[in-house]
């Protein structure tokens, strides 16, 4: 099986089942992603490539490549000696896979090293997806807009609509 996918089935909750699904199902997964935009599409994607089949620990590949061109070089009926295989577990997240590994295994390592001396995100509070409306610029709304609307206060929810 080879699909073009967002990359955001290696983070989201919603995608567990998904993740869970192709550990289940395939005994070997290539994870193709991007360092910059590909396809000429405005979303983050992957390629995930996977042979059918039962194991109990499945070979999981995580391959990155810049720009698309270099898809070319890669030797899919190889067994891609050449790259790090992973053994993750469906519940947590995979992007972390995608970073190269030498950078992987220093980033682990200031980890280790500072984890007495790091706050997280979700120790100062709860941070989720918030809210996907399909239009922003009609769901969300400026101080002004609402009170054009008389949309009364217990109505209004403060959000942040772009991370960026």
């Amino acid at each position: 099986m080879t699909m073009v996918l967002p990359s955001k089935l290696l983070h989201v909750n919603y995608a567990k089942p998904l993740r869970k699904w192709l550990l289940k199902n395939f005994e070997s997964i290539v994870i193709i992603s991007f360092e910059k935009r590909a396809f000429s599409v405005l979303e983050d994607t992957i390629i995930l490539m996977g042979v059918k089949g039962n194991a109990k620990t499945p070979k999981v590949w995580f391959v990155t490549v810049n720009p698309e061109e270099d898809l070319l070089s890669i030797d899919v009926q190889g067994e891609f000696e050449n790259y790090t295989s992973f053994s993750p577990k469906a519940d947590e997240k995979w992007t972390k896979y995608i970073i190269p590994p030498r950078i992987l295994k220093a980033y682990l390592k200031i980890m280790e090293k500072t984890r007495d001396k790091i706050t997280t995100l979700d120790e100062l509070g709860k941070v989720t997806i918030g809210v996907v409306t399909g239009d922003n610029r009609f769901f969300t709304l400026t101080a002004q807009e609402a009170e054009r609307w008389n949309i009364e206060k217990k109505y209004l929810v403060p959000l942040i609509s772009r991370a960026e």
